[in-house]
């Protein structure tokens, strides 16, 4: 069975805002009955920095800083 999944996000302030920092836990993990057959993590405006590792857990993770 395939599955496509899509997720948005969107942040609105009532400020204007100097600095933003995020992570994201948004790429699935691949397991014994899963696995990822493709990722794209698509942010706009484009961060200046995005890198990505996996946490404690073995979860893909992926931060950014805007």
């Amino acid at each position: 069975m395939r599955y496509r999944v899509v997720h948005h996000t969107e942040y609105r302030y009532l400020q204007p805002v100097a600095l933003c920092h995020n992570e994201t836990h948004l790429r699935p993990r691949a397991v014994a009955h899963q696995r990822c057959l493709s990722h794209t993590l698509v942010i706009d405006p484009a961060p200046d920095l995005v890198s990505e590792r996996e946490d404690f857990f073995g979860n893909p993770t992926a931060s950014f800083s805007m």
